[in-house]
């Protein structure tokens, strides 16, 4: 009998539960309102009040903002479970109508533990769903390297390399904005110069020039962005150093030797 990877099949958590547990019922009351507002959505004009209607009827499931956060996530993905495209099209439509409902560290950790177990078997669309997350700004840099040093994150490391390859979506999404925030950056200075040179009614032609204020926000979103970057590193980088040590002191403890495969993707 040959032997063949996992059914690349969604896990949500929630359809194995019986009829009496309060949390299947909560997740199935989620997953209709999803329903009944995605049907909505295409024909309504009025998709403001369809959010807000929403909104209000999945924040009186339950208080605990954490509780909601994994439950919200497995729904949405469970109703864009069928492809790319789906799963893009559920993260973009609900997510930012519950925005504020992942502003604390262990909301987001819930988040993307909720990801993690739903896209169990299929790690392309669990990278692909984080970073989509990430690029919404659902997730940020802390809440990514608050799961991946998890101790049982970090045990799959060397096992997993989709971990690898959340980290290096990350880093990708950030170098874009930093290359798309200094380009504009420039063209609006540059725009702002070649404005000062021409006439009065040459100028009007070429539109309104570009305000200090403009300029001066572009300048600190990239700042913002280097800066994120630089603590990402630097918690990153703090972080390998604490596991490599520990592991080392273990490995000391049980009479072992440290000099193993995932010492040494660690320690480059």
């Amino acid at each position: 009998k040959p032997t063949l990877p996992p059914t690349p099949t969604s896990n949500f958590v929630y359809e194995s539960l019986t009829d009496s547990d309060p949390a299947y019922v909560n997740a199935n009351l989620i997953l209709s309102k999803l329903a009944v507002i995605n049907r909505a959505w295409k024909n309504s004009a009025d998709k403001e009040g369809l959010s807000e209607q929403l909104r209000n009827d999945v924040m009186g499931v339950s208080s605990d903002q954490e509780y909601l956060a994994g439950m919200i996530t497995q729904c949405v993905l469970q109703m864009g479970r069928h492809t790319l495209h789906f799963t893009q099209l559920a993260i973009d439509r609900f997510f930012n109508i519950f925005a504020d409902l992942f502003t604390s560290e262990q909301a987001k950790l819930k988040c993307i533990l909720a990801v993690t177990e739903f896209w169990s078997l299929v790690p392309q669309k669990l990278v692909f769903s984080i970073s989509h997350l990430l690029q919404l700004g659902i997730l940020d840099c802390n809440s990514i390297l608050l799961w991946v040093f998890k101790p049982e994150t970090r045990k799959q490391m060397v096992s997993h390399s989709y971990i690898w390859d959340i980290l290096g979506s990350m880093l990708c999404f950030f170098k874009r904005e930093m290359v798309r925030l200094g380009l504009e950056t420039q063209e609006l200075r540059e725009l702002k110069e070649r404005l000062a040179l021409v006439d009065s009614e040459e100028g009007s032609l070429m539109g309104e020039p570009p305000t200090n204020e403009k300029i001066r926000q572009h300048c600190k979103q990239l700042q913002d962005i280097e800066h994120t970057l630089e603590e990402f590193f630097f918690v990153f980088f703090s972080r390998c150093l604490t596991c490599l040590n520990d592991y080392v002191i273990q490995c000391k403890a049980d009479d072992q030797a440290f000099r193993t495969y995932w010492f040494s993707t660690l320690s480059q």
